[in-house]
């Protein structure tokens, strides 16, 4: 897989510890062919800057993390403890692929 696709999801990302992780991966110009940024439902719609981009905030929900390659958890604990079904990542990974 080439890192360029990569669809990166940002759980938490409207909180201190998730607007870090998205302004690191701007600042570090890390390549993502897909940034996708969750929240709590108060949050939903609410726009994000990611460099030049605006990017929409999601509502948490599992149907959110189809595709995703990589997940960032930096939401509260009861939301980051959320299970994420395997069924919800990219057909061609396996559940031995996944780093926890």
């Amino acid at each position: 897989m080439d890192s360029r696709d990569l669809d990166i999801a940002i759980v938490g990302v409207t909180g201190a510890a998730g607007g870090t992780a998205l302004n690191l991966l701007h600042e570090r110009n890390h390549p993502a062919d897909r940034i996708i940024p969750i929240a709590s439902a108060r949050s939903i719609g609410r726009k994000i800057s990611y460099g030049d981009e605006e990017l929409t905030v999601v509502e948490a929900r599992p149907e959110v993390f189809d595709g995703v390659t990589v997940a960032i958890f930096a939401a509260g604990g009861l939301v980051s403890r959320r299970p994420v079904s395997y069924t919800h990542l990219r057909a061609h990974e396996t559940e031995a692929e996944v780093v926890c």
